[in-house]
């Protein structure tokens, strides 16, 4: 007889949104077990990758942002496993696959709406055993993007991070794909607390370098983006200690805090801007970068698509860019910051 944890049985707590504004989300009873959450993907499309929901294993209180978005981490009420996001472009996702087949957790392994088998992009969920407090995510992150290498994306450690899922029509190459593995639920594998050491090591890498990746490849307008990038590779240290990535407590929100007092009208700080969330947030920055982009009357959605596309392919400009701006134009930012983060007020 099959147990309550068996794959076929085990329901997994899951929010989905129906886009990046995250101004509506179905929770109530939506409850799926991994073969259901695979069909799901499966058959999910949309004409376009922004027109595709959301996807998020935690449960979300009903705290708005002051643009209406649910999906903030101070809204985090539980959560029911976690997600990891690659966007390197360098392993297939066979190789992933088989990878992950040797951690003997149990997971789903799916393919990004803008995935090809050129440029590989997918992403893995690991539901866990019953609903956890959030603050256990990193942990769990930790220990797999550990086991990993620490090959996945910084906003796979942002508590809130959630990630579009299907398939886009416009890719012309999509070969979408979604995988199941079974195994231990990833917060009752023992084994993998070895891979904290590793953790730690990657996250103190990733914070002496994270302002000095070199370009991986020419953006739009390819002699802009090298003057800024000579303009700012090393000028986006942080001077507060509270700058550092990815142990900040709340990443994305203190974005969000200190975009607040930077305008969005002038293209150089607009492009440096975008190109820093894309650095952090990955691909799931869209919609924070999209948001900060409509307080300007030159913004166009078109436009701000094309030009987040070109800010993925910058690496060397950092979170510190972000900051350095914030500082220039009200130094307040932080002190706001802090506040919304001990829950005095509403980001």
């Amino acid at each position: 007889m099959k147990g309550p944890d068996h794959i076929q049985n085990h329901n997994i707590r899951l929010t989905v949104f129906d886009d990046a504004a995250a101004t509506r989300r179905t929770t109530h009873s939506y409850e799926r077990t991994l073969p259901q959450i695979r069909d799901m993907l499966l058959r999910t499309t949309a004409p376009t990758k922004a027109q595709l929901p959301w996807l998020k294993l935690a449960r979300f209180g009903r705290v708005r942002t002051s643009r209406g978005s649910l999906r903030h981490n101070a809204n985090v009420l539980s959560i029911s496993g976690v997600e990891l996001d690659f966007d390197g472009e360098n392993v297939g996702f066979d190789d992933a696959l088989a990878k992950l087949k040797k951690l003997k957790c149990r997971a789903l392994a799916f393919t990004s709406p803008s995935h090809t088998n050129e440029k590989p992009r997918w992403r893995i969920m690991f539901p866990t055993s019953r609903e956890l407090e959030p603050e256990i995510r990193r942990v769990l992150v930790g220990r797999v993007d550990g086991y990993f290498g620490g090959i996945f994306d910084r906003a796979s450690f942002a508590l809130s991070q959630s990630f579009y899922f299907g398939a886009a029509l416009d890719n012309p190459n999509p070969d979408h794909r979604v995988a199941i593995v079974d195994g231990a639920f990833i917060d009752l594998q023992p084994d993998l607390d070895r891979f904290d050491v590793v953790t730690q090591r990657i996250v103190g890498h990733r914070r002496q370098h994270q302002n000095h990746m070199p370009a991986s490849a020419a953006a739009h307008d390819p002699e802009m983006v090298a003057m800024m990038e000579e303009a700012d590779a090393g000028k986006g240290l942080a001077t507060d200690p509270d700058d550092y990535f990815p142990d900040d407590p709340d990443p994305e929100l203190k974005i969000r805090v200190a975009l607040s007092v930077i305008p969005s009208d002038d293209y150089e700080i607009w492009y440096r801007v975008g190109a820093a969330i894309c650095d952090v947030l990955g691909e799931g920055g869209y919609a924070v970068f999209d948001e900060w982009s409509r307080d300007s009357s030159k913004y166009e959605p078109r436009e701000c698509e094309r030009k987040w596309r070109d800010c993925a392919k910058m690496r060397s400009i950092g979170a510190g860019t972000i900051f350095r701006y914030a500082d220039q134009h009200n130094r307040g930012w932080r002190k706001l910051f802090r506040r919304v983060l001990n829950g005095e007020v509403v980001a």
